[in-house]
């Protein structure tokens, strides 16, 4: 009779198993997003602040904020890990606090005395890197991102 509670076992055994949720199958819930500046920024911009903040669904999910470079192969780079969430449309903002003839030091002026941009991301299915270009004819007003 000492083999029916080894059967027993090894019938509940498999079933335990089948009860959790990672399966291998489903996709992740949120993937990284990998943002460099090439190296156009730092002609510009060396040594200035940079922010940046990723937008879902019109709110700030993170936000960070370095420098820009004074020398070598990029002007900037943000690692956002696991921030865009599987299905959802993003944005990525920045803004360079430049204060291009006159503006406030650490205040978000208008883009063209702080350099600012609006990046859209689409809908997020896995790690995306992206890698941005000085354009300053072509900035937007994102100030209201970091208020």
């Amino acid at each position: 009779m000492r083999t029916l509670p080894i059967a027993v076992l090894a019938l509940t055994l498999p079933l335990a198993a089948c009860g959790g949720d990672d399966d291998g199958t489903s996709p992740p819930s949120n993937f990284e997003l990998v943002v460099i500046g090439s190296p156009t920024f730092i002609a510009a911009h060396s040594g200035q602040d940079i922010r940046a903040a990723v937008v879902r669904g019109g709110q700030v999910v993170a936000t960070k904020q370095s420098k820009i470079a004074v020398s070598g192969d990029r002007g900037f780079g943000f690692t956002f890990p696991e921030v865009l969430e599987n299905g959802a449309n993003h944005e990525f903002h920045y803004w360079i606090d430049s204060n291009f003839g006159g503006g406030v030091v650490g205040g978000c002026d208008d883009p063209s005395i702080d350099h600012q941009w609006r990046v859209g991301l689409g809908t997020a299915a896995s790690n995306k890197t992206i890698t941005e270009v000085h354009r300053p004819a072509e900035t937007s007003d994102v100030c209201a991102t970091f208020d």
